[in-house]
């Protein structure tokens, strides 16, 4: 990833506009007994590390071991101590969550174990002690994650991040693959532009930025047509072979996710 954004290093500490009291102070008894072999990523990492542009309600914990995803829903389950409330809780070996019930705060924490994230990617520990992913390691995620889903804040989250550093759709494909083997045009093209925005869904604004909802709105609706016609274009310059064959693929992989 260009070294703009690359050699950019998260604030020694979260904001507190775009976080709860509580979120904070969760995050503060989780890492307080983890080593670096988990890190914050997602929205939260970005908002709060290092973008300031928009409110997170949830903390993604990714680990490397199961060792570290073990000690992770340890410290997690600890929140109970201080009278919160977990609901809903799902748990398997390697992934778990939660429905956080704070005073005056309601947010859910995703647990997840991902080897593969902590051989490829990179991180920081900061100065309250949160090791927090690398700017590049959570754009190549945002990237990745745009096959699976593409909900309004990835899209808000990725806008940030073009605003700041523009980056061809080629060069996207490249890092998401890092994290997904399955990305590539022909799944972003079906994943993207079958995506629909929702403007309600757009609240995600920061307290007295002047950013509105409709705001929002209007910025990811033109990101996402942006992406659909990048995304065609590389689609068409394909071999008609290639095409093929993804299409297959993707016919395939549609025909064992119904089976």
């Amino acid at each position: 990833m260009p070294n703009t954004l690359s050699t950019l290093t998260p604030f020694p500490h979260i904001d507190s506009t775009v976080t709860t009291m509580a979120q904070r102070e969760a995050l503060q008894t989780i890492f307080q007994g983890l080593d670096f072999g988990v890190w914050l990523v997602g929205g939260t990492a970005l908002a709060g590390y290092y973008a300031r542009h928009r409110v997170s309600y949830d903390l993604d914990l990714f680990a490397a071991t199961k060792s570290h995803h073990q000690a992770t829903v340890l410290a997690i389950k600890t929140l109970a101590d201080k009278g919160w409330g977990l609901a809903n809780v799902v748990h398997t070996p390697h992934f778990f969550h939660v429905e956080v019930k704070a005073p005056g705060s309601s947010f859910t924490i995703d647990a997840v174990l991902d080897s593969p994230l902590h051989t490829i990617g990179k991180a920081h520990t900061t100065e309250d002690g949160v090791t927090v992913a690398s700017l590049d390691t959570l754009f190549a995620m945002k990237c990745a994650c745009l096959i699976s889903r593409c909900a309004e804040k990835d899209l808000y989250d990725l806008w940030w991040y073009l605003e700041k550093n523009p980056v061809s759709m080629e060069e996207m494909i490249v890092h998401g693959a890092q994290f997904d083997g399955g990305v590539n045009c022909e799944a972003l093209l079906i994943s993207v532009g079958g995506s629909t925005l929702r403007r309600e869904a757009c609240g995600f604004i920061v307290p007295g930025s002047g950013v509105t909802a409709d705001n929002v709105f209007n910025t990811i609706s033109l990101l996402k047509k942006e992406f659909v016609i990048k995304l065609k274009k590389i689609y068409k310059s394909l071999p008609a072979s290639e095409r093929a064959s993804v299409l297959r693929e993707s016919a395939k992989d549609m025909k064992q996710d119904n089976s």
